[in-house]
């Protein structure tokens, strides 16, 4: 159990984000990227770490399918709101859903919104 959360930390610590107006990339320990085109699913979640649910952290997970005909799978990304600018890569991505119809569910559209971004 302590090797699993120790590869974890190690993990975040190494990730990097890059946004830019054609889409997000990642890298770490595994790299992926996203055009914000081929966004296909955009969740936010919350994480509540009292009862009072006055504490927490949200965690954005952006979702792509492969273009037709590439060799790639699919692209998942997953980001942790302590991540500095989160909020306005919440607002880029939510802006991305917009352009391509696709519909969030009610707790994405609520937490979206806790961050005063409309879906």
């Amino acid at each position: 159990m302590f090797a699993i959360y120790t590869m974890t930390t190690v993990a975040k610590n190494l990730a990097w984000f890059r946004v830019s107006e054609e889409g997000i990339e990642c890298g770490g320990f595994r790299r992926q990227s996203i055009r914000w085109g081929e966004l296909s699913e955009l969740g936010l979640r919350y994480y509540p770490t009292s009862r009072s649910r006055k504490k927490g952290w949200m965690t954005l997970t952006l979702k792509a399918n492969a273009p037709y005909g590439s060799r790639r799978s699919e692209a998942s990304v997953k980001i942790d709101s302590n991540l500095p600018g989160f909020s306005e890569i919440a607002t880029r991505a939510a802006w991305a859903a917009k352009e391509n119809n696709l519909m969030v569910d009610r707790v994405t559209a609520d937490n979206l919104a806790a961050l005063g971004v409309s879906a």
